[in-house]
């Protein structure tokens, strides 16, 4: 699994230079290096109206999870079926036509990572696909109902469940920094960091993880967005603040990154602001209940 895409979601990468601070002079107006705990967030002392930051998650609240589905015995999976399916999710949780016996095993894995609750709440449909030369292994669009996703999962990554579990935590780490208690969808300048479902609000998980882990970086923030050469060059500079390559690609995919090391991993140290980025979950009780549930759900095959 060695260099997979782990999500497969371009249109949240920030390569055109879509965040909030653009220059140094902005630095004040996004937190600066001084923000808030994570229970607050600095509120801007001037008025911003930044450009927005795309994504595909909707702004909806994320509700209490719970799973009753059985845990597999093993981290592999059956050997890899190539055929096609499409299925849709029923208010049960299952999901129709009745899927092949691999296909189920995927929908039950990323049913178990989100429990019960959420699954029925967001997810709209589950496709599988075989594509051994695509290196991304899944994918989460938005669904033709509003607030519902559209998942996508490449069997040729089968044979590695623990990777796969992985990227579904990653994906529930989007919905739960864009959620609706996060985002204000009122009119009006932002003051914060303009989002596609809206202005993020001042004590939001993502507000204040930009306040302390990214605008820090002053303009080079901005720069490191435009390009892959440049974004390259940033990772390179500050390689210890980001707890994986694809976590320097934006600031929303680093804190999905942050959040799927919270989950999976024990609490580190703090040597290393990478190491600071995972402490700052920590901070929020509702996030580190939600880290225990999903590490009850799916402990066996991450091995924790």
């Amino acid at each position: 699994m060695s260099g997979v895409v782990h999500d497969g979601m371009p249109t949240r990468r920030l390569w055109r230079g879509l965040l909030a601070c653009a220059s140094i002079s902005l630095l004040a107006a996004c937190g600066g290096a001084d923000s808030a705990s994570p229970s607050t967030s600095v509120v801007p002392t001037a008025l911003v109206t930044p450009p927005p930051i795309r994504t595909t998650i909707p702004s909806t609240t994320l509700p209490e999870t719970t799973s009753t589905l059985s845990s597999p015995s093993t981290t592999t999976g059956p050997a890899i079926d190539t055929s096609y399916g499409v299925y849709t999710v029923q208010p049960d949780g299952s999901v129709v036509p009745v899927p092949t016996a691999q296909h189920q095993v995927l929908w039950d894995l990323f049913r178990r990572v989100l429990g019960d609750a959420a699954t029925v709440r967001y997810i709209e449909s589950f496709t599988v696909y075989f594509d051994a030369h695509r290196n991304v292994d899944a994918t989460v669009l938005d669904g033709q109902t509003p607030g519902k996703r559209q998942v996508s999962v490449n069997s040729a990554y089968a044979d590695d469940l623990a990777a796969l579990t992985r990227t579904f935590i990653h994906e529930y780490g989007h919905i739960i920094t864009l959620a609706g208690d996060q985002v204000s969808t009122g009119g009006g300048g932002c003051g914060t960091t303009a989002v596609d479902q809206g202005c993020l609000k001042p004590d939001s998980y993502l507000n204040g993880f930009l306040d302390r882990f990214w605008w820090v970086y002053g303009s080079e923030a901005f720069d490191a967005l435009s390009s892959p050469a440049a974004n390259e060059a940033f990772y390179v500079a500050h390689q210890s603040d980001f707890v994986t390559r694809y976590a320097a690609t934006d600031p929303l995919e680093d804190i999905a990154e942050v959040w799927a090391e919270f989950v999976i991993g024990d609490a580190p140290a703090g040597a290393t602001v990478a190491e600071q980025k995972i402490l700052y979950l920590y901070g929020f009780p509702a996030l580190v209940d939600l880290r225990e549930q999903i590490r009850t759900r799916v402990g066996d095959v991450i091995g924790v």
